[in-house]
């Protein structure tokens, strides 16, 4: 992916994340570091966020890639998506 595409997944996270928590502020504020679950997800809202991912992006995690640690930040699931096509960001 470019860096084009690169910013594009990131803004569509941030936009997911953003929904999902019911925090529209994140859209804006949530770094690559920091923790979603820290901010308003919870472990449901991370199996609806893998659900819009995959669905986003027309791609399937496998159940042992389902940990909250791969999901935890916004650079972890960027990594997970990249993989996915394999790509290194």
């Amino acid at each position: 992916m470019s860096l084009l595409q690169e910013e594009t997944v990131i803004s569509d996270l941030k936009r997911m994340i953003a929904e999902l928590s019911e925090r529209p502020e994140l859209e804006h504020l949530l770094d690559m570091e920091q923790s979603i679950l820290e901010n308003g997800i919870d472990s449901m809202r991370v199996i609806q966020l893998v659900v819009m991912i995959e669905g986003r992006y027309n791609i399937a995690f496998d159940d042992d890639e389902l940990t909250l640690d791969n999901f935890s930040t916004l650079r972890s699931i960027r990594d997970k998506i990249f993989a996915k096509f394999e790509v290194t960001p």
